[in-house]
């Protein structure tokens, strides 16, 4: 029976086959992700900059919907732009799009290994746990969640996610995530927060008096929020990534503050009674390093107040004594140590 909500990859299940895998996406590019409804304003985002967009056309069939979506295969082409296909995965196939994205009741008729044989990345809009571990099974390149918050772009019948759930599905998930519905330029710092791997919109750029203007404020706070991630995860280990996790979701610190915090250096003259808490202190915040000015002894009467030290450090050198504990407690800083 399950009485907590699902919280990691362990609780999802598993179907007992082999699933279908598809290509990995370019999550630079991906890390804003508009949608559109005809080549006319897909070629002005290509235009500015924008490196992937979804082309979901609703209102054309036959000839006129394959002219459409062969044009804008071939309009990403010249753009060396990465176009999803909305839908007609078919023809999307046919004319070798670069990804196809389906949702939840397109996946009935849809042939998931034709996709995958033909190379072609897949996405699956997902608005539910149950609608999650229907698709869990297919190692997906990217799963998309939302509404995030209440849209007008398309009649929904699920209530939004908010940011709670948005947070819940990014701990859930191992495969990129991209959130999407009623995501405004207002709204996007908190959904970036969540360290979602994409941002989808329609009606933020599509309704805009600027289309590229608001285009280009999307793509820019996406693509500054992709690079902090890269350079936070090149400067921290694994280790350093769950250690410094609760510092990480704090929407004041985050992975720019604690990078500050590894790059700082501190010099705390004297490790008595208030020196001795600083340092446990900054050493756990992840200062990178700390210098210790003290050339006096532990004395037993320390002990009932400098919670730095303990009955093995009695006639030792505080600076000594503390680089000793704090280098324990945090062995990814630099302790400096001046007598």
């Amino acid at each position: 029976m399950i009485t907590k909500y699902p919280i990691s990859p362990e609780d999802l299940p598993w179907i007992a086959q082999e699933g279908v895998s598809f290509p990995k996406c370019d999550l630079e590019a991906l890390a804003f992700y508009p949608i559109v409804n005809s080549n006319y304003w897909l070629e002005k985002l290509l235009a500015v900059g924008v490196k992937t967009v979804q082309l979901r056309i609703k209102n054309l069939q036959g000839k006129e919907l394959e002219d459409e979506i062969k044009t804008g295969i071939e309009i990403a082409e010249r753009y060396k732009a990465k176009l999803f296909i909305n839908d007609h995965w078919k023809l999307a196939i046919r004319y070798n799009a670069y990804g196809i994205h389906l949702g939840q009741e397109d996946l009935v008729n849809a042939d998931c290994k034709a996709i995958a044989q033909a190379g072609i990345r897949l996405g699956i809009s997902t608005h539910s746990y149950y609608e999650l571990a229907r698709v869990y099974v297919l190692r997906l390149s990217y799963i998309a969640c939302g509404p995030i918050f209440p849209t007008t772009s398309k009649q929904m019948p699920f209530a939004p996610q908010g940011i709670s759930n948005l947070k819940r599905w990014r701990k859930l998930l191992k495969c990129p995530l991209v959130a999407i519905g009623g995501i405004s330029i207002d709204n996007l710092p908190s959904v970036l927060a969540c360290k979602v791997d994409g941002v989808a919109v329609i009606s933020a750029v599509l309704n805009s008096p600027n289309l590229e203007q608001a285009a280009l404020e999307f793509l820019k706070a996406c693509k500054k929020a992709f690079l902090l991630r890269q350079e936070s995860h090149s400067q921290f280990s694994n280790e350093e990534l769950q250690r410094y996790k609760r510092h990480l979701s704090l929407k004041s610190v985050g992975y720019a503050g604690q990078i500050k915090f590894k790059n700082a250096k501190v010099l705390c003259v004297g490790a008595g009674g208030i020196g001795s808490p600083l340092l446990v202190y900054l050493a756990a915040t992840g200062i990178g390093t700390l210098g210790i000015v003290d050339d006096d002894l532990v004395g037993i009467s320390n002990l009932q107040r400098q919670i730095l030290f303990n009955v093995d450090d009695l006639k030792k050198n505080k600076a000594v004594a503390a680089k000793k504990r704090l280098e324990k407690l945090n062995p990814g800083i630099n302790v400096k140590v001046y007598t």
